[in-house]
Formats: C-alpha cells, sequence, structure tokens
C-alpha cells in the first residue's frame, strides 16, 4: 500500500520505502542467481550420472565381447587336445593289441615253456571308457553352454547401450540461461514490475 502511494508519503517514509524496494529488488536478484546456478548444478548431476553409466555399459560390453573370444579359444583347445589325447588313446590300444597277438603267437611257437596269463581284463583301457567319454562329453557341453551365456550377455550389454544411445536427448544450441537484469524502472522499481522468473 505504502509503494502504491508513494507521492502521498512524507519524504523520510518516501526514502525508506525506496530503501525497502531496492533490498527487495536485491533479494529477488540473489534468489534468482542461487535458482540458476542450483539449476546448473544439478543439470551437470543428472548428466554426469548418465555418461558414468554409458561408460559403464560401454566398458562390461568389450569386457564381455573379450570373455566371449577367451572361452571361444579356451573351447577351441579343449577340443583339440581332446582330439589328440583320443587319436593317443586309439594308436596306443593298437599297439597293445598288435603286442598281444606277438605274445599269443611266440608262445605257440615256443610250446609249453612258460605259460603267460592274458586276460580280458588286459584289453580294457584303464578306466571305464565310457565314463571318461561322458566326463569330456559334459565338459565340452558345459564350455558351450558358458560360450553361449557369454554372448547372451553380451548382446544384452549392446542393447542397453544402444537404448541409452537413443534415449539420450542430443544437445541443442541455444545458449545456457543466464542472469536476468532488473527491467522497467531500474532497481527502484516494484518487485511485480520485474520480469517472471522462467
Amino acid at each position: 500500500m505504502a509503494k502504491a502511494r508513494q507521492m502521498e508519503l512524507p519524504p523520510d517514509m518516501r526514502q525508506k520505502v525506496l530503501r525497502m524496494s531496492k533490498s527487495e529488488g536485491a533479494q529477488a536478484t540473489k534468489d534468482l542467481h542461487s535458482a540458476v546456478r542450483s539449476l546448473g548444478l544439478a543439470r551437470k548431476d543428472v548428466e554426469e550420472a548418465l555418461q558414468a553409466r554409458c561408460n559403464l555399459i560401454t566398458s562390461w560390453k568389450h569386457f564381455l565381447a573379450d570373455a566371449v573370444q577367451q572361452w571361444q579359444g579356451y573351447t577351441t583347445l579343449f577340443q583339440q587336445q581332446e582330439q589328440e589325447l583320443q587319436a593317443r588313446i586309439q594308436q596306443a590300444h593298437a599297439v597293445f593289441t598288435t603286442a598281444k597277438e606277438q605274445a599269443e603267437q611266440s608262445q605257440a611257437e615256443a610250446g609249453k615253456i612258460s605259460t603267460i596269463e592274458i586276460t580280458d581284463e588286459e584289453d580294457e583301457l584303464p578306466g571305464d571308457q565310457a565314463t571318461v567319454e561322458k566326463a569330456s562329453g559334459q565338459i565340452q557341453e558345459g564350455l558351450s553352454n558358458l560360450t553361449a551365456s557369454l554372448q547372451q550377455l553380451q548382446a544384452s550389454a549392446e542393447a542397453i547401450e544402444t537404448e541409452e544411445k537413443s534415449a539420450k536427448r542430443p544437445r541443442t544450441s541455444e545458449t545456457p540461461v543466464q542472469d536476468q537484469t532488473m527491467e522497467a524502472g531500474g532497481e527502484g522499481a516494484p518487485v511485480g514490475a520485474k520480469p517472471p522468473f522462467a
């Protein structure tokens, strides 16, 4: 009310109202500066958090791609070593069969000097062959499952990264919010005469 009727007030009251108007204007400007600064800091925090998550997903995607390659290499190596050992077992078995036949033939030619008992147990490979082959198959299946799981994780990481990139808003070229100066009558203008805070 005093601001609206300044001309009717005595000079000392007018000075007091003018000082109060200046004080209110300064406080409004300070509040505006504080709000804009808080908005900028909050926006920066959001962008940093989004970028940190994007970096994490990218690093995990690369880790999983490397892990898939590494385990595919391990699987191939295991299969190669398994084939080599199977061939070695077959070769050793063939040599054993040949040696057995030669021993039987030599015994028959020598007559009954001393009988060498060769039982059917010697024909069998050490350890149960079916169990060994089953274990080998389980190892190969486990390596294949592990590689498939890693590939699935890698695909999920790539999908998340693609989704993050598409969801991220592109930066616009508009200038950042600047502090607004008081208009319409200078610092002594009433608070209601200032532009609204957008």
